[in-house]
């Protein structure tokens, strides 16, 4: 089983992540916009993400210009 990495994120107002937290068993100090459960790469690749609201969920998709 793939670990369950915690990601907290904040957005700027177009969904582009601008500040993210991420650990495996951790507690934000801060507040943050957006908790997600995601795996270790995506994590890691972060930066080729944004939040886009689908519905009322928020959900983590590859920005267009992401290789």
């Amino acid at each position: 089983m793939e670990k369950q990495i915690q990601l907290f994120v904040n957005v700027d107002n177009e969904g582009n992540i601008i500040t993210s937290y991420h650990g495996e068993n951790i507690i934000a100090a801060d507040p943050y916009e957006f908790f997600f459960l995601t795996d270790v790469q995506t994590v890691e690749d972060i930066g080729l993400y944004k939040v886009v609201m689908v519905g009322m969920k928020p959900t983590l998709v590859l920005k267009e210009n992401a290789q």
